[in-house]
């Protein structure tokens, strides 16, 4: 059985808050940068204090999405019949 916070399927990246924000505990103000990568599903960020040892939810953002998430982000090649034919897919599940 799992319990609340439902909040994703698994964690994809984390950053501790004063990795580039310092005094983020002083002024109540911090920035992140994490690079995302389409996933074909909707992102949403969310704050924990306790460190990884205990984790305690605070807050959680708005969902995220990408504008097209069913853009192809890269092409696939596969061989062909032949040892010296590739073919290119080009999938958008």
């Amino acid at each position: 059985m799992v319990n609340p916070p439902l909040l994703c399927t698994s964690p994809i990246k984390y950053q501790f808050a004063n990795h580039s924000s310092p005094d983020y505990k002083k002024n109540g103000s911090g920035k992140l940068k994490l690079r995302l990568i389409n996933q074909r599903g909707d992102f949403s960020f969310a704050l924990f204090s306790g460190g990884i040892a205990k984790p305690k939810l605070i807050a959680v953002s708005n969902t995220v999405q990408f504008q097209n998430p069913n853009a192809p982000v890269y092409p696939r090649l596969a061989q062909g019949k032949a040892w010296s034919e590739v073919g290119s897919l080009n999938s958008h599940s």
